[in-house]
């Protein structure tokens, strides 16, 4: 990531949060159709930080994401990182937190008969369906981005002054002492 100051964007059937990569969806069309218009987008997820503490402070998400604790927390200037987006991906792309709900549901009720009036009722509609989560993950405070994809494995280059920090969090560093990557 460092070194090619790039960040992979991923699909939404490897999110952690099943109700994202496993969706219920109903429409007058066959639901592989909706599927099918749905696993055009990937998303690269980021964590924002509050007025309460800062958002590489959050024990649970070094549990989730950093191999219990052993791994690096990349801290970036988020107007500096929009402008990269906006560069790069233009309309393809929007930027912003995720909503959380008490009621949200993994549930996407598609309106349209065609796989054009899907494609429009996803892009109508991407706050609810890729900006909305259950309140369970709020602790996250998360910053999402999302694009339409090509079907190709997109990355989001964010150049050399959009990373501004990088937390390191090595308690068990004896794992890492002779791996290259520490050395590094």
């Amino acid at each position: 990531i460092i070194a090619t100051q790039s960040l992979k964007f991923g699909h939404f059937t490897n999110m952690n949060d099943i109700a994202e990569g496993k969706r219920d969806v109903y429409g007058m069309v066959p639901p592989k159709t909706i599927l099918d218009e749905l696993s055009k987008y990937q998303s690269i997820s980021l964590t924002l930080d509050d007025s309460s503490h800062r958002g590489f402070y959050i024990d649970p998400l070094w549990g989730h994401y950093a191999q219990g604790g052993n791994g690096v927390c990349l801290v970036f200037d988020m107007d500096k990182l929009a402008l990269s987006v906006r560069e790069q991906f233009g309309e393809r792309a929007t930027m912003g937190p995720i909503q959380y709900s008490s009621g949200h549901s993994n549930a996407i009720f598609t309106e349209g008969d065609s796989q054009e009036k899907v494609k429009k009722f996803i892009k109508d509609n991407l706050k609810e369906v890729f900006f909305t989560k259950s309140i369970d993950w709020e602790y996250e405070q998360e910053l999402r981005i999302l694009i339409e994809g090509l079907g190709t494995e997109e990355k989001l280059l964010y150049g050399d002054d959009a990373l501004i920090a990088v937390i390191v969090c090595l308690p068990k560093v004896e794992d890492y002492k002779e791996s290259a990557e520490f050395k590094v």
